[in-house]
């Protein structure tokens, strides 16, 4: 965890921050440092940290969960590239401003 940290504070420094917060979400998971919970703390802190950098938080619907579960699979499977859940944080980020946008319209 101690590492996962300290490269964090790199990686937001050299990427965008959906793609800094998708690579510590599928790290932090990876790593599963609770018996119980971790899934829920991970996206918790992946909320966290969206909310900080002005964005919206994400809420990973139950229908989504295997485009959710096929994000680690990409992750750990293709050379450690976050690109996928990147793209998921993404859309949900433009599902939720183009909500908003229907509410001030409204």
């Amino acid at each position: 965890m101690e590492e996962l940290i300290r490269d964090y504070e790199n990686i937001k420094r050299e990427k965008h921050i959906i793609d800094a917060a998708a690579e510590f979400h599928l790290r932090f998971e990876g790593i599963h440092p609770f018996v119980d919970g971790s899934g829920r703390t991970g996206r918790l802190i992946l909320n966290l940290e969206l909310i900080r950098a002005g964005l919206f938080p994400v809420n990973i619907k139950f229908a989504d969960r295997r485009k959710y579960y096929d994000c680690f699979d990409h992750y750990y499977g293709n050379g450690l590239t976050a690109q996928t859940l990147s793209q998921l944080i993404a859309d949900y980020e433009i599902e939720e401003l183009e909500r908003y946008i229907k509410i001030l319209e409204g």
